[in-house]
This record gives structure tokens, sequence and C-alpha cells, in this order.
């Protein structure tokens, strides 16, 4: 009986094992768990990827899809290609081998990429997570690109590239099915972590081993209650719920900033940080984080008249918010001096291809409402410090061409809003500040340049705010930060902001791509070329340019199209767009707190 009684203990913690492993899946896996199970119940479709790059009117166009279930091609956004189009065809699979054929003809002279690859599904972060799909006999115009079977996912896809003329012809054929999981998918594609897993795996045999041992101690008959063995599994569950779901994001939008990523236990040597790093990392992803901070932000927002967090504050009774740090120091000098040479050697590479630089710095929105903020972290010192460091800045460019309006901003204060209540942006009527000052000085070197006032614009308004590149109204940059975007916009928009459109608006035609917006303005008195870069604050300066000549063109750097520590290097990425473009007068707008990445302009 004694021995039963061990094998059905052994067998229980077995399982228990096994469920406990299992539940934390997402800790020493990304998306294992959820990817086998979508890899197998759903999303059952193989997509291939075609464009036809080179000429920003290349496409491509499917003839005819040849697939047991039928297909699906697409045009539309979804599916980009770099100067060029293309397309996506999604083909039915299912457990089985099947042959498929697709013909498509080149509309034009490129080049053309296929990809084989799995279906896009996203988790609740809008992460892809990898649903995999098996391939063999891949071939190209009788071209083989695979023979033996291999699987790919929608990140990790096969790939092929050739050159097509126009009206060329173009047979795919393959075979595909759904995916047969194989052990090599974990550490391919679901990057599996195998000392963690083990690590999970003893935590879990010794945890289980301790309940089990802990529960059976219980004797029901000698009155001990029920209620004791309930409470300490629920209460042992319940340790595992956060860690039923990892994040695998690497921003979170809600709160404006980049997770921590999961560190290494050695780095050449044994990481004696890893416990706080892990800790870091995990408390940044796990089940429920989001459910915990609306709970703690609706108590914190209700008891408190001036409600802040660690990102922002807010005073609930005049409705202005304010990101932190409040007080800023301006950097060490071996950096003002290094950014002083960097746009030294910057204003030379402009000299040379006959390009004339200014430099418009955007004061901080802290620094022009210091009063509301005594008490509260504002510091007139180091105020005074970054007018020092801003001076020295100054002298960087000759003639007076970098740009600082804090004064005209800090006396426009008097008149109207020049930054948003529930933003960091500066206003369209503070924008206009910068601009004027700015225009003025381009008109001493540009004599035909115009400077517009705001007698051309239409002024319209509106309680909502409008200070970035899509130009929709938004409840504020600022609210997103605090947390409030489920408040009423009672409780946060309790300002009428004054917005100023052109009045000859059909006047300025206006093109967007990517990250770059072009605009012709026909009435424009001049035949100047005006290029812009820098970040956001540049959004509501637009339409002041753009009205002061003939053609303007924008190209913002912040807009996610590169990896953080790489969007300031403009020469590396952007040289040929400048140069190209061959504009009289080059603008860089950028925030005080960005000015420091000014020094990676000419950076490899």
């Amino acid at each position: 009986m004694k021995k039963l009684h061990v094998r059905n203990s052994f067998i229980l913690v077995i399982f228990c094992t096994i469920l406990l492993t299992v539940l934390c899946a997402p800790i020493y896996s990304n998306h294992l768990v959820s990817g086998l199970w979508q890899s197998i119940y759903a999303n059952q479709i193989a997509r291939i990827d075609i464009s036809n790059t080179g000429n920003a009117k290349n496409t491509v166009e499917i003839i005819k899809a040849e697939a047991p279930s039928g297909y699906k091609a697409n045009y539309n956004k979804q599916c980009r290609a770099k100067n060029g189009k293309c397309v996506f065809v999604n083909e039915t699979i299912d457990s089985k081998w099947h042959n498929y054929k697709i013909k498509f003809k080149a509309v034009r002279n490129g080049d053309i990429t296929v990809s084989w690859r799995g279906p896009y599904v996203r988790d609740a972060d809008g992460i892809n997570f990898p649903v995999l799909v098996d391939y063999r006999f891949v071939m190209a115009n009788k071209k083989q690109i695979l023979n033996g079977r291999k699987a790919f996912g929608f990140a990790r896809p096969l790939h092929h590239n050739f050159k097509a003329k126009k009206g060329e012809v173009v047979e795919l054929r393959f075979e595909a099915r759904q995916h047969h999981f194989a052990w090599s998918d974990l550490l391919k594609f679901y990057s599996f972590n195998t000392l963690l897993f083990l690590s999970v795996l003893i935590l879990a045999f010794l945890l289980s081993y301790k309940l089990v041992q802990y529960i059976s101690k219980f004797k029901i008959l000698e009155r001990n209650s029920r209620i004791d063995i309930v409470f300490v599994i629920t209460f042992l569950g319940l340790l595992f719920v956060p860690m039923s779901y990892i994040s695998s994001a690497q921003k979170n939008i809600r709160e404006n900033r980049m997770l921590a990523n999961y560190p290494q236990l050695f780095e050449n040597t044994l990481n004696l940080n890893f416990g706080k790093q892990f800790e870091t990392w995990f408390n940044d992803r796990f089940r429920g984080r989001n459910m915990l901070i609306d709970f703690y932000t609706e108590m914190k927002y209700g008891i408190n008249r001036i409600y802040q967090n660690n990102k922002a504050i807010f005073f609930k009774n005049s409705g202005w918010m304010f990101g932190k740090p409040i007080a800023v120091n301006p950097p060490r000098k071996n950096m003002t001096d290094k950014i002083v040479s960097e746009i030294k050697k910057f204003d030379d590479v402009c000299r040379k291809n006959n390009i004339r630089l200014y430099i418009l710095i955007v004061p901080r929105k802290e620094s022009i409402y210091g009063d509301i903020l005594r008490g509260y972290g504002y510091s007139e010192e180091s105020n005074e410090k970054v007018l020092e460091y801003i001076g020295t800045i100054q002298e960087s460019l000759s003639d007076n061409r970098v740009i600082y309006p804090y004064e005209e901003l800090k006396n426009g204060i008097e008149k109207d809003f020049v930054f948003f209540k529930q933003s960091h942006h500066w206003t369209d009527f503070g924008a206009y500040l910068g601009y004027e000052i700015l225009a003025q000085r381009i008109k001493q070197d540009f004599p035909d340049f115009e400077v517009v006032n705001t007698d051309n614009f239409a002024i319209s308004q509106s309680t909502l705010i409008r200070d970035d590149w899509g130009r929709d109204y938004n409840r504020g940059h600022t609210t997103k930060l605090l947390n409030l975007q489920n408040r009423p916009d009672t409780a946060i928009l309790n300002t009428l902001y004054n917005y100023y459109d052109p009045k000859t608006s059909e006047a300025i035609t206006e093109e967007r791509k990517e990250y770059i917006k072009i605009f012709n303005n026909k009435a424009a008195g001049n035949n100047y070329k005006v290029f812009m870069t820098g970040n956001s604050q540049n959004e509501d300066l637009l339409q002041f340019i753009s009205a002061s000549v003939k053609y303007t063109k924008y190209l913002r750097l912040n807009k996610n199209q590169l990896p953080y520590n790489e969007q300031y290097k403009f020469m590396k990425y952007y040289k040929n767009e400048l140069l190209n473009y061959k504009p009289d007068i080059f603008i860089v707008t950028i925030s005080l707190g960005k000015l420091p990445q000014i020094a990676h302009f000419l950076k490899d």
C-alpha cells in the first residue's frame, strides 16, 4: 500500500512539474506555446511575396495561380517595396504536401525578389511570432531554389533575387504543407533558452515535490480543514499567473519607453548583475502589468490634486502637464565642444555644396512656463546654465545662424499659448514665433525669401492637440505618459488652441512618403528650395516655411525608420537625399534635449 502511495505521489509530482514548466514557457522561449498552437490549428496559409524594385512605378501582375484549395492575391499597403510595389499571394495549405504554381509578369524592368514565408500573425503587443510553413521543391523558371524540406516563418523567409525585363513572365513552382514540428525549431524560431528552461524545470520539480509532500500530510479525517488545501493550491497557482505570458514588445507605447532586454548570464565573464537585470526584464513584461498600473493610476489620480508619475506631472485644476525631469542641466564641456566641432564640420559640407545651413533650437516647455513649476523641480540656476550652453553653440555658426527663440516664446505667453498644456510640442503660435525670427535671419541672405505673417492664415480652434506627423487631432503626448488615456475629454482638455492654416491652401500641394514630406508652393514669389530635417518640432513649423518658398522638402529623423542609435546619422543615410535635391537653404529644427544628437550627423 505504501509503494502504491509513493508511486501515485511520484506521478503527481511529474504531472505538476510538466504543467508548471509549460505555464512558464514564456520565460524561456518567446511565443513557443502560442506559436505551436497557431501552427497546428490556425492561419493555415503559405505567403509568397513578390516585389519589383528599381523605380517607383515598378510592380508585378499575377497572371495565374494554381492551388488545390484556392489562393488570394493582395495588392495593398501591407506589402511594400522600396522604390517599387509588390504583391503577396496567400496559398491555402493543410497537413499534406500539395503542388502550387504561380505565374506573374514584370510590369517594368526591375529587380525581382520572391519570398516564401509563413503568415503574418501578431500577439497582443502587436509583435509577430513565427507560424511556420514547410516548403520543398521550390523552383523559379525551372531553376531550383530549394530541394529538401525546410520550414520558413514570416520574419525568416526563403528569398530569391533576379532581374526581369518589362513584360517577362516568371513561373514559380513549389510544394507546401502545414509545418511538422522539429526540435531544431526551438533554437531557430522560438528563441529557446536552454539554461532558463533547465532552471524552470528544476524549480518546477522542487516546488511540485514540496507541494505534493505538503498536501499528502493533510489528514482530512483528523479534523484538518479542506479549506487549507484549497488555499495552498490557489495561492501557489496564482504565483504562476504573471509568468503565463511574457511580452516580447521592444517598446511600451503607453509609457513611451523602451522595455528592458533579456540579460545574458555570461558576457565573456559571469554577469554578476544578472539577478537585478532579470528582475527588471520580468517586471517590464509580466502578465497583468498594465492592469495593475491602471488600478494604481486610478487610485492615485482620485486622491491627489496634483497627479504625477515618474514620467510627468499633471496640475489637475489648471490642466497643465509637464514631462520629467523638470530641470535639465546642459552637457559637460567636452560634449559641448564636440557638438560645436561637428556643427562646424557639417556647415563646411553644406558650404562646399552651395547650401546655407541654419539651426533652430526649440526651448523646453518647462523653461518657458517655469513659474508654474516653482517648488516642483524647476531650477533657475539650471536654466541659466542652459542659456550659457546655447550661447556656446550659437558661436559654432557664423552670422548668427543658430536660432534659440527663448525670449520670443517667454514674451509670447502674454498673447497666446506657445506650448500645448498636454504635450511637449509648441503650438502653432509658438512655432510661428520661432519661424518669424528664423525667417528674418534667412531673409538677410536670401532677399526674396517671403516672411509671411499670421494674416496669411485662416484661424480655427480646438481643445484637441494637432502637433505631429499625421496632423491628426489627439489628446496629447503627455497624457499618454501619465496613463490618462481613459479619462474623459473634459478632465484633460480644458483649453482652446488656435490653429493656423494657409488661406490659399490650394496653391500648396503636399506629398507624403514614409518619413518625407514634399511641398510645392505655386503662389511663391521665388524659386528657393528649402531642405528641412530634425525631430517632431518641425511639424507645426512646416505650414509657415512652405508658404515662404517655392519648394520645401522635409525629412523626419525620428520616424522609427532606423534603430534609435542610428536615427541622427544624417550623412550616413540621407546624404543623397540632400545633395540630389540641391537646396539653397538647409534648416535643422531640433528640441533642446536632442541637440547633442547633432554630433552624430557626420558619423558613419
